[in-house]
């Protein structure tokens, strides 16, 4: 290795060692949850799941139109939250290139991780209401988890439920590209321009990349690969150990907080183009607020919670221009903003107005 150059110095030399170490260490538990699962697939195919047909409740059958108005939350769990660790999800990949393929077919769609469930499943042998499904998009992961399982009529694994949606997608060919290479992204950045001047803004257009797209782009705008994310062991590059990256020419809203240059974390929480969110999210880390749980987090940044929209006019009233780095191009669910509040703000704070003005145009 100290004669490749892509690593002409020792401390390349030594985080690729370290790379490859946590690969290794990767590689062998995932094994071994695999095994443990396909025993678990084998007993429960044994019995097929039969899922009756959704009984959604009363106040979650009849939601209100109003975005700002979500039931995420609002009841109190009638039992103890599923107890779910995000790295055991990514931990069901085989390979990073499994998680690419997967990825991109979720991208494509515009899905998020509550489809992985849908077709695990389906794998096992059951069937989910749609009415239910489409309940996904009204309520944190966590809640609409309780919702299922309310609907089932036999006791229910979750993990192996993941499990088989990500064996299931792993076999499927997913895109070559990613939605926004698919057009490029400068193509992409004039497509979700904003026009200032309009007669009538309910009459543009509205377009969007999927949150898995518009983040994975602000990755690249840090120097950050899909991998970084796998690997639960990943530093930031803002406090990296090895070598900071020059963060003077990104944009401003991916500019690092004093939080991201001083508190260690991993890069998740960099690509999320809200300087306060972040800022709030690491002293939240840092302190052990009781109300914060990384996990919930990680599952509901992956349960489509935010969205990069833009329009096909060339203006959107100073609304940004589209750009996956530019914190006014994205909406947040009414649903993350209730949950995670102590986070995003409260209403009169920049990205619960920014949200209400998407709203308001669709």
């Amino acid at each position: 290795m100290s004669e490749d150059p892509k690593y002409p110095y020792p401390w390349m030399r030594e985080r690729r060692r370290e790379q490859n170490a946590r690969a290794k260490r990767r590689s062998r538990q995932r094994q071994k949850a695999r095994q443990v699962a396909g025993l678990e697939v084998v007993k429960q195919s044994e019995g097929r799941l039969q899922l009756a047909v959704s009984a959604v409740p009363e106040p979650l059958y009849h939601v209100s139109n109003h975005p700002a108005i979500s039931p995420c939350c609002m009841q109190h769990h009638r039992s103890a939250k599923p107890h779910l660790l995000y790295r055991e999800l990514l931990g069901y990949f085989a390979s990073v290139s499994d998680l690419e393929n997967v990825a991109k077919i979720l991208d494509a769609e515009q899905l998020g991780v509550a489809s992985i469930l849908k077709y695990g499943i389906i794998a096992m042998g059951g069937a989910l209401d749609n009415h239910l499904f489409d309940l996904a998009n009204q309520t944190c992961f966590c809640c609409w988890l309780e919702l299922i399982k309310s609907d089932l009529k036999v006791s229910f694994n979750f993990g192996l439920a993941l499990y088989s949606g990500v064996r299931r997608l792993s076999q499927m060919k997913g895109p070559s590209r990613w939605s926004i290479d698919a057009v490029g992204i400068n193509t992409a950045r004039m497509l979700l321009q904003i026009e200032p001047q309009s007669s009538d803004l309910r009459t543009i257009k509205l377009t969007s990349f999927s949150s898995t797209s518009a983040f994975l782009e602000n990755a690249r705008q840090l120097g950050l690969s899909l991998g970084d994310f796998v690997d639960d062991g990943s530093e930031s590059p803002f406090c990296s150990r090895y070598q900071p990256i020059s963060y003077h020419t990104l944009a401003a809203d991916l500019q690092p907080t004093p939080e991201q240059l001083k508190i260690p974390h991993h890069p998740y929480l960099d690509i999320v183009p809200f300087p306060s969110f972040r800022a709030k999210a690491l002293r939240a880390i840092s302190s052990g607020t009781p109300a914060f749980n990384e996990d919930e987090l990680c599952f509901d940044l992956a349960h489509d919670s935010m969205r990069c929209w833009g329009s096909t006019a060339t203006s959107l009233h100073g609304r940004g221009n589209g750009t996956p780095w530019d914190a006014r191009s994205w909406e947040v669910s009414p649903w993350f903003l209730k949950k995670w509040g102590f986070l995003v703000g409260n209403e009169d704070d920049a990205i619960y107005q920014n949200s209400l003005w998407w709203w308001s145009q669709r």
